[in-house]
């Protein structure tokens, strides 16, 4: 409607601070998944400022149809193919032990004894991810938060199920991560520790301590490659400040924060620490106030 598509506009016009107030029911998470995709879609004019014509996506958005889940299944696999084993590119090969048999006798030695001599990196097959979208486009990163874990998953579902418009009008869905613990069973698909579970696998539960430490550095590593490759990142205001988001190498383009009437302003002022250009507070101050205990 007018006053969403206001919204929007908000975003275009590069405003450094957008508040978008609404009553329960008329359509906050929709604007936040309109606000993703021309965020992600929009391309600059020769002028000091941003133009779309709303008109057209209301008909591309209007015309567009859903993705089945075997489609959405597919698009995943395409845009991830290290999820079903393929090494990603941008890692770095894992090492592997050589064996090396020599043979003589030295200092009471026996006469041949297998040692590991080196450990090399091993040749991983790897696959170039597919860029799903148009590519024609400056490709941002967004950071989405809420206070709480439930308004956060209900965003996450909402991006899975429904995904989002690329510029030609076609549905997709985004490179996703939800990061941070309690993380709702419906969205446990794209949540950080299931995906760097899907890349590693589980580790033995009798490894000795030197194994464990490596496995527990590979994991840290592999989260940090999860959270650069993300075009979403989904996590809750407190939990945006963790460590891995500090290690970041490109910061954040826009930070769009969910039922921001309910979170109290030291950590509304978290996940702003990254650079953002543009900052989106969405809510109803007439609605619950923040807890504080």
């Amino acid at each position: 409607n007018d006053s969403q598509v206001k919204a929007l506009g908000a975003a275009l016009n590069r405003d450094p601070l957008v508040l978008i107030q609404g009553p329960p029911g008329t359509g906050k998470t929709r604007t936040i998944l309109s606000l993703l995709s021309v965020l992600l879609h929009s391309t600059p004019s020769s002028g000091s400022r941003t133009h779309v014509d709303f008109e057209s996506y209301a008909r591309m958005r209007a015309a567009s149809t859903h993705l089945t889940l075997e489609e959405k299944k597919s698009e995943w696999a395409r845009a991830s193919p290290w999820l079903a084993g393929v090494s990603n590119p941008r890692d770095a090969p894992p090492l592997v032990a050589q064996n090396k048999t020599f043979h003589g006798t030295h200092s009471g030695r026996p006469s041949s004894e297998s040692i590991t001599s080196a450990r090399v990196p091993a040749a991983p097959q790897t696959q170039q991810a597919h860029l799903l979208g148009s590519d024609a486009y400056k490709r941002l990163k967004i950071l989405v938060c809420a206070p709480s874990n439930s308004a956060l998953d209900e965003i996450v579902l909402r991006i899975i199920q429904n995904g989002l418009i690329d510029g030609s009008g076609s549905t997709y869905s985004p490179t996703i991560v939800r990061v941070g613990v309690s993380v709702h069973h419906s969205v446990q698909s794209v949540s950080m520790e299931e995906l760097v579970q899907q890349r590693v696998g589980e580790m033995g539960a009798h490894g000795d301590a030197v194994r464990k430490f490596e496995a527990a550095i590979e994991r840290d590593r592999l989260k940090q490659a999860i959270l650069e490759e993300a075009t979403v990142v989904c996590s809750t205001l407190s939990f945006s400040g963790s460590g891995m988001f500090a290690r970041m190498s490109k910061p954040f383009d826009a930070v769009i924060i969910d039922e921001a009437a309910q979170a109290v302003e030291p950590s509304t002022l978290v996940p702003l620490c990254y650079g953002a250009k543009q900052v989106f507070l969405v809510g109803d101050p007439r609605q619950l106030p923040a807890t504080v205990l």
